[in-house]
């Protein structure tokens, strides 16, 4: 079992690659559990996209997971889960345990994970305004997407 963790905002993202099975192991845990208790974090997403497998024991570990994370009052959820591993914790009386997305993306947008922007006009603009900020200083950096002299504040 690969593990690949990712910070967006203030989730992890888990992303596990192979088998998880029985005869996967525990090596991929303890990474996952300083991911899921780490400073800053609130959410955490378990991508289910690459995982080949999944059997009884993963869905232990799964549980596991969740139990840890719930501990430490984080939120957690599955995301891009096949049919067959929707099937399997349904049959297990489980898929009403774990929050399914149907991608990370969509987890994201749902539980609120990014840091909201906002398009305003170019600095120069923003700086005319700065009476209407009661003259506060706005950090303003440049948009790498998005119409042409749109600046991003965050």
């Amino acid at each position: 079992m690969e593990l690949e963790t990712r910070r967006v905002g203030s989730a992890v993202i888990l992303h596990l690659e192979g088998r998880l099975t029985v005869e996967t192991g525990t090596g991929w845990w303890n990474d996952a559990g300083r991911a899921v208790t780490g400073q800053g974090v609130r959410h955490v997403l378990v991508d289910m996209g690459k995982v080949s497998q999944l059997d009884c024991w993963g869905i232990g570990q799964l549980l596991q997971l969740r139990r840890l994370a719930h501990d430490a009052r984080k939120t957690i959820a599955l995301v891009a889960l096949d049919g067959r591993q929707k099937r399997m914790l349904e049959l297990a009386g489980l898929l009403h345990v774990f929050r399914a997305f149907g991608g990370c993306g969509e987890a994201v947008l749902a539980l609120g994970i990014e840091p909201r922007r906002f398009a305003f006009a170019p600095a120069d603009t923003i700086a005319a305004w700065a009476g209407l900020l009661g003259g506060r200083t706005v950090a303003c950096a440049a948009a790498s997407s998005g119409p042409a002299g749109t600046e991003w504040v965050s």
